[in-house]
């Protein structure tokens, strides 16, 4: 649709005046009588700048999803819930968009609350009606998945708290690339970087004794932060970086890149564990050869890691088992992040399915004895789970979305040990949209039959 209104061959980027985007996003939108606003704020790495982005969403006459991106706006650093409402109201009136407003997508930062209050309030003083703050709300799974798994991880100390919304607004300032697992292709090109270096090993190697460094914490240490101190070891100079190549080699491993998480990206903790399981006997032998070559106070520092870093079979399993753990929660996060599909449907299933996961998980914890505090951790990750699997369940645009999807339907939630009065609710939701949709219909009907009747003249045929 939006390129059949650019009557050129070669469009520069003056092509599309904001006039004609506009009236293309208004007549997109006039097909419909109801959008889904969503809209995140984003704040730049030196906090320079803070935009909020917003688009909508509805399902054309032709019963196709349809995303329409609505404006960004420059919040000049004003994060207030009031604020940002305010801003998103201004777009969606100029695009005669806000009296159409169903819902609104956000994260789980707390000014959206205040947020969806303000638009609910502006749409009410400016169009007659009122829009129920809590049940126009929906919350983003993603940043749930995020806050889950966030918990879990900060209770074994990899990772920064999540709760707080300023250490999220510095996670969204990481691109993708700055966590995902490095390809082959990457680590063959450091290979070949590195190894034109001719520095000696002995020149190139931090000092282990230091005073400051985090490696000497005198804590001992659960498995996830045994992986993160060896990855952080073991790439802080080039020369490591050589030292565990060459290790990786003599085992015959497949040749991969060490990966070191960032504190605030959960899945990024899940990408140093994998990485360093594939690794594993590669990780054993360089914490067994800590003590090599060396003399003196570096010997005793490098015998004092040797120690601390040494990982058990025992936790070996452990890592295998929180991976095993993670990966559904990596899975859905990256489905629920495709666009052009809907999957409001999906969000009741989805956090019953990894209840259950936790759910085993602790079981078998409980069942070795927990030996490295797993259990508290999955505690933390259930708790915020049954937060948000709560508030989907209260939502009623989530049921409704579930019930009229073909493969769910009501009959999913009759099991009432599982679902409670979920199906009751749903079928009182159901009533309720028929006898409205019906009258809907029954005046649409009625208005048609009040237009005038052709003439006698325009049927008369032409010769």
């Amino acid at each position: 649709m939006f390129k059949s209104r650019i009557p050129v061959l070669n469009p520069s980027p003056t092509a599309v005046p904001p006039t004609l985007f506009r009236s293309t996003f208004v007549q997109g939108i006039a097909q419909t009588s109801r959008f889904t606003i969503t809209s995140d704020a984003w704040t730049s790495k030196q906090y320079n700048y803070s935009v909020a982005g917003a688009f909508i969403t509805f399902i054309d006459t032709d019963w196709n999803l349809q995303e329409l991106v609505l404006d960004i706006v420059d919040l000049n650093a004003d994060h207030t819930g009031a604020g940002v409402g305010k801003k998103i109201f201004k777009s969606l009136d100029a695009a005669s968009a806000a009296g159409g407003i169903i819902a609104s997508v956000t994260d789980n930062a707390s000014n959206n609350r205040t947020m969806n209050a303000e638009l609910s309030r502006r749409i009410q003083k400016n169009y007659g009606f009122s829009l129920n703050v809590k049940n126009m709300s929906v919350t983003c799974l993603c940043h749930a998945l995020h806050l889950i798994c966030g918990a879990i991880l900060c209770h074994l100390k990899a990772m920064d708290p999540v709760d707080l919304d300023e250490i999220y607004a510095s996670t969204k300032t990481y691109d993708d690339s700055e966590v995902i697992e490095l390809t082959d292709q990457n680590v063959l090109e450091e290979e070949e970087r590195l190894c034109d270096e001719k520095q000696a090993q002995s020149e190139d190697e931090p000092d282990d004794t230091s005073s400051g460094s985090q490696i000497n914490a005198r804590e001992p240490l659960n498995p996830v932060q045994k992986v993160h101190a060896i990855a952080i070891h073991s790439t802080a100079s080039a020369a490591r970086k050589r030292r565990m190549r060459i290790i990786t080699r003599s085992l015959g491993i497949e040749l991969r890149a060490v990966i070191k998480s960032v504190p605030t990206r959960w899945n990024s903790v899940l990408a140093e564990v994998r990485r360093a399981i594939k690794l594993k006997a590669a990780f054993n032998q360089y914490v067994a050869k800590l003590d090599e070559g060396v003399t003196g106070a570096k010997l005793r520092a490098a015998r004092s890691l040797k120690k601390k870093w040494t990982i058990t079979d025992e936790e070996w399993d452990a890592l295998e088992e929180l991976v095993r753990l993670l990966e559904p929660f990596e899975s859905a996060t990256q489905d629920y992040s495709k666009r052009g599909r809907s999957v409001l449907n999906s969000v009741l299933l989805t956090y019953a399915s990894l209840q259950e996961k936790l759910a085993q998980s602790r079981e078998l914890y409980r069942s070795q004895g927990d030996p490295f505090g797993m259990l508290d951790a999955l505690d933390a990750g259930e708790a915020k789970l049954k937060t948000y699997f709560n508030l989907a369940r209260e939502s009623d645009l989530t049921l409704i979305a579930s019930i009229l999807h073909p493969g769910i339907r009501l009959a999913c939630f009759l099991d009432i040990n599982r679902w409670g009065d979920l199906a009751t609710r749903g079928r009182t939701l159901m009533d309720y949209l028929y006898e409205t949709y019906k009258i809907d219909v029954s005046d649409t009907v009625a208005d048609s039959t009040m237009l005038p009747n052709p003439t006698a003249e325009s049927h008369k045929r032409v010769d």
